[in-house]
């Protein structure tokens, strides 16, 4: 048994706290210390590393709640003070995309995190042999310049939804993701195995993001196979809101 150097925790509660239960003036003083605290903002679980609250986790509810082929799923993690420490957004036209070019189900993310300079792609990739389901996603090391990839592979036959997470260049196992489902509102725990894995922001930040999104996967994949489906039927294509194309902006598009 390998010990842990980290421990995150996603404690989901049963209900969300909208607007009217945490008071106007919490709700304002988030929104003060951050513009990505929105007023459509509910606040859905607590964060915690090695036992002690550190923030809280929270959904845009109108863009999630909205008609399911138009709904998206906008996760955001803020410190108990309010300031913002990263996001996890769908991307929904590229979904579609690769969902048909697979003839499989493939979420796709982007998270965004405070002074990291990059996007990073989190999605499932399409398995054609074994069980379970695997997500990848990069990180940009702004010391070196070089691209890790990190290998999230779903363990099969357990009770929850278990993962284990590998470094590419290595095969070495560097943390181990526990969603905790038979308690009322959901908590997941992130156990992290290797020094430069569990000092790493933006890589712990990620694997917390993640490991939120469990929570809403299985709708997320039901709202997939349903556009696939209107898609494949004619006559239907996805309308992409002013987040999702703010997102896939071209940064280029003035120059030349």
């Amino acid at each position: 048994m390998v010990n842990s150097l980290k421990r995150v925790t996603v404690d989901f509660w049963l209900t969300s706290l909208h607007g009217e239960e945490i008071g106007i003036r919490q709700k304002e003083q988030y929104r003060s210390k951050s513009r990505y605290f929105t007023l459509d903002m509910d606040i859905i679980g607590k964060y915690k590393e090695d036992g002690k609250g550190i923030g809280f986790l929270a959904i845009r509810r109108k863009l999630w709640d909205k008609d399911p082929l138009e709904s998206r799923m906008v996760m955001r993690l803020f410190t108990d003070e309010g300031v913002w420490m990263g996001t996890i957004e769908e991307v929904v036209s590229e979904e579609i995309k690769r969902s048909l070019g697979s003839n499989d189900i493939i979420p796709v993310f982007i998270v965004t995190i405070p002074k990291h300079k990059y996007l990073i792609w989190l999605e499932k990739v399409h398995r054609r042999l074994g069980w379970g389901e695997i997500y990848v996603f990069n990180y940009i090391d702004d010391k070196d310049n070089k691209a890790y990839t990190c290998i999230i592979d779903e363990k099969r036959l357990t009770i929850g939804s278990d993962w284990e997470v590998y470094e590419a260049s290595s095969d070495e196992k560097v943390a181990f993701i526990d969603s905790k489902k038979l308690n009322l509102g959901g908590k997941v725990e992130v156990e992290l195995y290797k020094r430069n894995i569990a000092g790493n922001r933006i890589v712990v930040t990620v694997l917390a993001l993640f490991s939120s999104m469990l929570k809403y996967k299985g709708d997320i994949e039901k709202r997939i196979r349903k556009r696939i489906e209107m898609v494949k039927r004619g006559g239907w294509n996805y309308r992409l809101d002013g987040g999702e194309m703010r997102i896939l902006r071209n940064p280029r598009r003035v120059l030349g």
